[in-house]
């Protein structure tokens, strides 16, 4: 995850990252995951709301077999009427057209696919959902990579 964030360091200027507990290192495809994370970043990044600093919390847990990583933002919140469709190839929400130009609606269900081969899953909820209230609002992405991979090349 550290790696992600290196890499959206510029993007990520005047937001605050919160890495919540300790993140160990998962015996993976390190290619899948970091490309799995970077579509969630990059996606929280682009809906970002102008009107606070963005901020990126990332929690990891083992749960029934799988290691999850849960990355939550404070950004715009999809509405229940588009979150199936945001995991269909080019079903991107365009909450505020102005900031995700530069999409073409393939990232999220990209992520989904790749996740999938190897047993994952990717899903979210909307923060709302999460705390009972809007406190917070903005989006939970959960990542959950199987604990034991089957080799990449024999999915």
């Amino acid at each position: 995850m550290n790696n992600v964030l290196a890499i959206n360091s510029h993007r990520l200027k005047g937001s605050k990252t919160k890495l919540k507990g300790h993140l160990p290192i998962i015996d993976c495809d390190i290619f899948l995951l970091r490309t799995i994370l970077s579509t969630i970043v990059d996606n929280a990044i682009k809906y970002a709301e102008s009107d606070r600093p963005l901020l990126l919390e990332v929690e990891y847990q083992k749960v029934d077999g799988f290691h999850r990583i849960a990355v939550t933002d404070n950004g715009q919140e999809i509405p229940s009427k588009r979150e199936k469709s945001i995991y269909l190839l080019s079903g991107k929400y365009s909450g505020d057209a102005s900031k995700v130009q530069d999409s073409f609606g393939i990232g999220l269900a990209g992520a989904k696919k790749l996740i999938g081969r190897v047993g994952g899953n990717l899903y979210h909820l909307p923060n709302s959902e999460i705390l009972g209230s809007r406190i917070m609002v903005g989006t939970t992405f959960y990542v959950d990579f199987p604990i034991l991979l089957p080799p990449f090349d024999k999915v």
